[in-house]
């Protein structure tokens, strides 16, 4: 095991650590061997106290204070090894296991989600063509001309394919952020369009009765984690809203009144729409305060990297249909 952190500077205290958590996360078998002995070592004493004379002997010569009180208390040591020791080693196992994790509960299952998800989407678009084709099959059967223009206007619809893809979002994060043993987690997924630095709209979000699109002024403030997720082109995890709201300087505005005393976990991410001189940006809420961690943002960010690509293209596609038809510019 040593050889393990052979190469660690000693004056490294963090890099040793992390080293240190990504041992003993690969190697779990090893602690559970150290669980096991911690939380055994002070029952094994105080029995070997009480039932050896060689043993007890030594502890007297050495430490006679808590010889004394372990002589005159064998009740409450007895209590203390059983009803105290076992419950405090075990906050103690849940913080060190909580410090050690290196991904979110149920991250585990974030790939085979990401994939059923990706298929949705594609066989969505896969549905719409054959669709198409065996429309334009019925119109080559009548004689009629078929030209690439309406094959291309047809066969792309890109406004209800971004709005399937920010769906596969929302049910990917309600089954991510699923407690064991729990329904799917209640969160609120939407789609903010931001153009020369100005929240124009949320093209669209889910539940369908999620009604954003009303609080748009209130979301447009620089201090809201949208905006500041946009200006930072970063992702921004908030594991609590309340907690947010009192830094010195906020990424967190509320904009209903109602809801002012309420917590929740808040997740932002910012997508570059270069064909379109815009962004947009994907917003995830979770009514519950813990959800969502800045220690895992690299995790969130690869899952919601693959859906952001299918965002880009499908602007992209939308764009062209606007140069197509010399539409204006959708928000």
């Amino acid at each position: 095991m040593l050889h393990y952190f052979y190469y660690v500077p000693r004056n490294s205290i963090i890099r040793f650590l992390t080293r240190l958590r990504s041992y003993f996360w690969s190697h779990k078998l090893i602690f559970a061997y150290f669980w096991a002995a911690w939380i055994s070592i002070f029952p094994s004493l105080l029995t070997a106290y009480y039932s050896s004379d060689k043993f007890s002997s030594k502890i007297r010569a050495a430490v006679p204070k808590i010889a004394d009180f372990l002589d005159e208390n064998i009740v409450y040591a007895m209590i203390l090894s059983i009803v105290i020791w076992v419950p405090i080693s075990c906050l103690i196992r849940s913080v060190i296991v909580k410090s050690l994790r290196t991904e979110p509960i149920s991250w585990e299952n974030a790939p085979q989600l990401v994939l059923k998800a990706l298929d949705g989407i594609v066989g969505y678009k896969e549905k719409r063509f054959v669709e198409c084709h065996q429309s334009f099959s019925e119109i080559k059967k009548r004689g009629e001309a078929i030209t690439a223009d309406r094959v291309f206007k047809e066969i792309t619809n890109p406004k209800a394919q971004i709005n399937r893809i920010v769906e596969a979002i929302h049910h990917t994060f309600g089954f991510l952020t699923q407690k064991p043993g729990s329904p799917v987690g209640n969160i609120t997924t939407s789609l903010a369009f931001i153009q020369n630095g100005v929240l124009r709209d949320f093209i669209c979000s889910f539940p369908a009765n999620h009604k954003i699109s009303a609080f748009v002024g209130g979301l447009s403030n620089e201090n809201s984690t949208i905006m500041t997720c946009f200006k930072s082109e970063r992702l921004i995890a908030i594991s609590s809203v309340l907690n947010e709201k009192t830094k010195k300087t906020p990424r967190y505005v509320t904009v209903c009144k109602e809801n002012d005393d309420e917590d929740g976990s808040l997740l932002c991410y910012p997508i570059k729409l270069t064909n379109l001189d815009a962004d947009v940006v994907v917003s995830i809420f979770h009514p519950e305060a813990g959800v969502f961690d800045d220690r895992f943002r690299n995790k969130y960010r690869e899952v919601l990297e693959t859906f952001a690509l299918r965002i880009r293209l499908e602007f992209a596609l939308l764009d062209l249909r606007r140069i197509v038809e010399n539409e204006d510019t959708p928000t």
